[in-house]
């Protein structure tokens, strides 16, 4: 999840946990998921 945060950092300024929880699911899933992991 780190790596999210490094490379969106203004995003998920501006939103909130809950919704940065399921925007996780959602690059990870996008990404590939567990490559990352």
């Amino acid at each position: 999840m780190f790596h999210i945060s490094m490379k969106k950092p203004k995003i998920e300024a501006n939103i909130s946990r809950e919704s940065k929880d399921w925007l996780v699911f959602i690059v990870l899933g996008y990404s590939g998921g567990l490559p990352f992991l």
